[in-house]
């Protein structure tokens, strides 16, 4: 009966030829079950019109659900491409805004000697090395903004002993720094960096050599 469906069905719905109806109702009054088939068949023609209805119902449900899981997908990561756009943009613009002008760098890092802010009168009769004094009138220099003299005394200091030409090497950072001259004054931080034990190879030196 099943190979009579086909059939069946056209024959309900009147696209047999002549001589396929004429057949076809023969084989029905030779097969009494295919008859009753065919009597039946208004009866479950609308179940299966449900049936197939149902499937479509549900194929077009899966379609939308998945087209709704590949928005919300899309939209996810596109909030998250927008979100990493915005952070990266932002990370550059604090590093932008937040460099710091040689000038800012001078007054973060330099730090004036005691002996020139607060000794004042009690401590006048105690004695001062040359090399003590010549450091203090560096600092003056530097202080001054005087960037020729600074560096053309700071050149003589460096034939000084290893202790003090290791400050004199940390305050021509400085004298650079004052002058407005990052690069020149990064170049002279390096040597002090790569030299192990230098006295002013610390953390401070590497956080300014960070934001040079």
């Amino acid at each position: 009966m099943k190979d009579h469906y086909s059939f069946i069905e056209a024959y309900h719905q009147n696209k047999l030829s002549p001589e396929q109806k004429s057949l076809f109702e023969k084989a029905m009054e030779a097969d009494p079950d295919l008859k009753v088939a065919v009597n039946n068949y208004w009866k479950i023609e609308p179940v299966l019109d449900l049936l197939f209805e149902d499937d479509i119902r549900s194929k077009m449900n899966e379609i939308r659900t998945n087209k709704t899981r590949s928005f919300r997908l899309g939209s996810f990561l596109s909030y998250a491409a927008a979100i990493l756009l915005l952070a990266v943009a932002g990370f550059w613009f604090w590093q932008q805004t937040d460099e710091s002008t040689p000038e800012q760098l001078f007054v973060e890092f330099y730090k004036s000697p005691l002996s020139l802010t607060s000794r004042g009168d009690e401590n006048a009769d105690q004695k001062v090395t040359p090399t003590e004094l010549a450091v203090q009138n560096i600092h003056k220099l530097i202080q001054s903004g005087d960037v020729a003299q600074t560096e053309e005394v700071l050149q003589k200091l460096l034939s000084l002993p290893s202790n003090q030409r290791e400050q004199v090497e940390w305050l021509m950072v400085m004298s650079a720094l004052k002058a407005g001259d990052k690069e020149l004054a990064k170049k002279r931080l390096d040597v002090i960096l790569s030299s192990p034990g230098h006295l002013y190879n610390n953390d401070k030196s590497k956080r300014l050599a960070k934001k040079l």
